[in-house]
């Protein structure tokens, strides 16, 4: 795609152009979003009981099954990273683990708990859920500049290009980000007069918004990222009349350096040892090396690189001395005069090394459906699948709300009885008269049978559970049909089943997240990265960082350096290991007890189950290593002394120390010392 217009404003009026048709194209959906939040949060509105116009009626009462049901199938699990490289050797699957800790270490800053749970509600309430990954240069530590950023976006605010139905075929999409005027001025640097030509938002809408104190500030900044003629991404920002931005290659590096001490302007600014900061924008293509550069795992990037053309490697003809067998330099006659002697050779012509700064291919907007609609941008809610029977649920709640309202008691008296009425119990005293009987007084009561139409809501509400593939079991409520636990664990299993699609979809959409960010870090992350990191898949402590030099390789055809960005991205299946650490546990115990440490009445035996317990972080067990640390240094001094006196040792065995365990009691140790520990 290409902004056809030149001029500032007129860029302006075609993309507002845009904005119109995407925004037309939207209301539909708009409408569709604003109608599952209400039902999600017990809307009176009943779609079909109005008049002949097809107006909607109010409900006096809601059975929110919506509510219920939405609420009990959100998923709390945090997917974790799978990287596979693509060319699998110990250098690409070294950075694979590299990039899964990265990660890793991201979601426990953002936290990705809160993320989770809000983007559970809205995927599954709206059909969609929308997250910006973007790169944020104002957040950074004393020696790192900028840092990946996840924010949640509202489906009501983005507005994609019309009939498509894929944000990677789209050309364009817009998104609506509502913020204040103060905080413009201090992002983009403007100055009072040129705010006043922001645009008030027209989608604020709280309740009162309107009426409330202080809603002028709040403003729209319009957003439109799009795809220009080369692929590169492209970014438009603007707030009513005003461009704020206008960059036709957004992932391009432009980086502000300072003239006087000439680190970039974030170190320079946190530093705060500049004399006279001066900042200047440098558009760079590549960085050209002055020196060699060592990798993580020991390779080393040459300040100086071979020439290649068309896949041949360049030579160039250069004087070299010439030396004798014994290595002293040759010497030669010229008029006379004995002068070093030198002859012409060839040699690899060599240039400095530019390394290519990488440019992220994916718009930063992840996209998660609840269910896929082919033929829409947008997904399947499950408010929309049970909506009808909500609707019905809400028609016989009324039903049976009035019902039971109408029922009560009349009392039955004599036309000429006298007598006043109240509320009371015993307020009254009834005289009888002349001639009447006590029979003649009576007390009337009438009410109407609802049970059929209980039973007719319950079945619209089995209905809705049926659709949505969720059970009693899965909710936790109380299931007849379970006859026993493994029947129950059987059918929460099949109801688990039916929502493996939607698990799949979620999985699908934090592997795009998860790529996002990885493109984000080759991009801009000039400085390493320490990271999160497993003692036993790092070999040295340079592995306890990310570094996007690691991801460089040189292609002998073309005689230039890239980066290697293929890597798949997935979901770890199994988890994170804090949500599997009480079953790791016990297996570390079972392996225990069954010897596959060795002999369980060995010290050594104990000490090694310990120590994969500390890295699983059970209980006390940093303290149990030490102890029996301890044991085995006096258990060797002992032994030392032994030695010395008898010239020889017996077996080391925990029994030196000790009293000795054998047969069951040994292959129990591990048990009962984790029993007291807890």
């Amino acid at each position: 795609m290409k902004l056809e217009s030149t001029g500032k404003q007129d860029r302006l009026a075609e993309v507002q152009d845009l904005y119109s048709r995407a925004s037309m194209a939207h209301e539909r959906h708009r409408a569709n979003f604003k109608r599952y939040d209400d039902q999600y949060r017990g809307g009176h509105t009943i779609d079909t009981m109005g008049d002949k116009e097809g107006g909607a009626v109010r409900a006096d009462i809601v059975y929110n099954i919506s509510f219920e049901l939405l609420e009990g199938s959100i998923d709390t699990d945090i997917p974790q990273p799978f990287v596979t490289p693509e060319f699998k050797c110990v250098h690409h699957v070294r950075n694979a683990r590299r990039i899964e800790n990265l990660i890793r270490m991201i979601m426990d800053k953002q936290p990705f708990e809160k993320y989770n749970d809000t983007q559970e509600r809205t995927t599954k309430k709206l059909g969609t859920s929308v997250t910006g990954v973007e790169w944020n240069v104002d957040v950074g530590t004393y020696t790192t500049v900028g840092e990946a950023q996840i924010t949640p976006i509202r489906p009501i605010n983005v507005y994609p290009q019309p009939c498509v139905t894929d944000i990677d075929d789209c050309d364009y999409i817009f998104v609506d980000y509502l913020t204040t005027r103060a905080e413009l001025m201090r992002k983009y640097s403007l100055t009072p007069e040129e705010v006043e030509e922001t645009g008030l938002s027209a989608t604020y809408e709280g309740d009162e918004a309107n009426d409330a104190t202080g809603v002028d500030e709040i403003v729209t900044l319009s957003v439109m990222w799009y795809r220009n003629d080369k692929g590169d991404v492209c970014r438009f920002a603007y707030s009513g009349d005003l461009v704020l931005e206008d960059d036709d290659d957004y992932y391009s590096r432009k980086v502000k350096y300072c003239r006087t001490c000439g680190r970039r302007r974030q170190i320079c600014e946190a530093a705060g040892d500049c004399s006279d900061p001066d900042y200047y924008v440098n558009k760079l293509d590549y960085d050209e090396l002055t020196e060699d550069i060592k990798c993580s795992d020991g390779r080393i990037i040459p300040a100086m690189s071979p020439v290649f053309e068309d896949g041949k490697l360049q030579f160039e003809t250069v004087k070299m001395p010439v030396t004798a067998p014994d290595g002293s330099q040759m010497m030669e006659d010229v008029g006379g005069v004995q002068l070093p002697a030198f002859m012409e050779v060839q040699v690899p012509m060599m240039r400095p090394t530019r390394l290519p700064y990488y440019k992220p291919k994916k718009l930063p907007i992840a996209i998660r459906y609840n269910i896929k609609d082919d033929d829409s941008f947008w997904g399947i809610s499950d408010m929309e699948i049970i909506r009808e029977e909500q609707q019905e649920c809400n028609k016989l709640t009324c039903r049976i709300h009035d019902a039971l309202m109408k029922s009560g008691a009349a009392l039955m008296m004599p036309e000429d009885a006298e007598m006043e009425l109240s509320n009371g119990v015993f307020d009254n005293i009834i005289p009888l008269g002349e001639g009447m009987a006590k029979d003649q007084f009576g007390l009337f009561s009438y009410s109407h049978d609802v049970s059929q139409w209980v039973a007719e809501r319950a079945a619209h509400k089995d209905q809705a559970k049926r659709l949505l593939g969720i059970s009693d079991s899965f909710l936790g409520q109380a299931d007849n049909t379970a006859k026993s636990g493994y029947a129950k664990s059987i059918q929460v299993s099949q109801s688990a089943g039916r929502l493996a699609s939607k698990k799949v979809m979620k999985q699908a959409h934090y592997a795009d997240i998860f790529r996002i960010i990885f493109e984000l870090y080759l991009a801009f992350a000039d400085e390493p990265r320490h990271i999160y990191h497993d003692d036993e898949d790092c070999l040295s402590a340079a592995s306890e960082r990310f570094s996007r030099e690691d991801y460089y390789e040189f292609d002998y055809k073309t005689g230039k350096w890239y980066i290697d960005d293929n890597y798949a991205f997935a979901v770890d299946v199994n988890g994170s290991f804090e949500q599997q650490y009480p079953q790791l546990w016990e297996i570390v115990k079972a392996d225990y007890a069954q010897g596959m440490y060795g002999p369980p009445d060995q010290l050594d035996s104990q000490i090694i189950a310990w120590q994969h317990l500390e890295k699983l972080r059970y209980p006390f067990a940093k303290n149990i290593v030490e102890l029996k640390r301890k044991q085995k240094e006096e258990m060797m001094q002992a032994q030392g002394m032994g030695m010395g006196a008898e010239g020889g040792s017996p077996p080391m065995t925990s029994g030196d120390a000790a009293p000795q365990m054998n047969g069951a009691a040994g292959a129990q140790a591990m048990a009962p010392a984790a029993n007291t520990m807890q």
